[in-house]
């Protein structure tokens, strides 16, 4: 590897303190060590910003950022956006794990194929962090494969800051596809590695268990957001729905 490239890691936090201690750990974990870990409370009301502080004492690559109001997630990504200064953007919620060779590999990719954007399969993980299923992505997108669905795992998704920096994410449902689906109509053809590099977990209380909401969701993004007309909107929504369904394996 030439050139030692920073990677802005963006973590929201809002009243996780039951996990966001694994979820950091998974970052001072990592065999690639040119990061730094900009966290930002969306005003916790829980011990969250209390864990995260007894990190910034050990550790100065973590920087803390706080919201003086809840303002969601979309908003507290955006912060960490205005306040990166690595050469690559990465994202991980603060619920959720990265494994120890997560950035290595994809920053080697990077390097390779000078792509602006890579991503990367990973595990679904419940409250106890038991693997319950996982998916391997595609390895290479376009945008018109993207629409079909969400391909690529915020948690796994790494991109170049300038681009990021220019996009933003909207304060709407799905705000992660609305900005993956953005930058790679941007980005133009990119590639990812179907390895399973991550944990995204999923919790009693998360809203993308309501199928009903998300497909509201899905249906506003692609008439108001891409300006679909309303027969490839629709098709785009069956292959959707189709994907939802298929694209998780189970574990054996």
């Amino acid at each position: 590897m030439g050139k030692e490239l920073l990677v802005s890691i963006i973590m929201p936090l809002f009243n996780a303190e039951s996990f966001v201690r694994d979820s950091v750990l998974s970052v001072f974990g990592q065999s690639y060590p040119f990061w730094e870990l900009l966290i930002i409370d969306d005003k916790s009301t829980d011990n969250s910003k209390a864990l995260v502080k007894t990190f910034l004492r050990t550790d100065n690559r973590v920087r803390l950022f706080e919201h003086s109001k809840n303002y969601g997630v979309a908003k507290a990504r955006n912060t960490g956006l205005r306040n990166a200064r690595g050469d690559y953007v990465a994202f991980l919620d603060s619920d959720d794990v990265w494994l120890s060779n997560k950035l290595k590999v994809q920053i080697t990719l990077l390097e390779k194929t000078g792509d602006l954007i890579t991503y990367s399969g990973y595990y679904i993980i419940n409250e106890l962090s038991e693997r319950r299923k996982y998916f391997k992505p595609p390895k290479s997108l376009s945008y018109n494969s993207l629409l079909k669905s969400n391909f690529i795992g915020n948690l796994t998704g790494i991109i170049r800051t300038d681009l990021a920096q220019k996009i933003g994410f909207e304060d709407h449902g799905h705000e992660d596809y609305i900005f993956w689906l953005s930058a790679i109509k941007k980005a133009g053809n990119v590639n990812g590695i179907p390895d399973l590099l991550a944990e995204y977990r999923q919790t009693r209380s998360g809203i993308s268990g309501n199928k009903l909401i998300t497909i509201r969701w899905q249906w506003f993004i692609y008439r108001n957001f891409e300006k679909i007309d309303f027969c490839k909107s629709f098709y785009y929504l069956i292959l959707y729905a189709y994907y939802g369904i298929t694209k998780y394996k189970k574990l054996n």
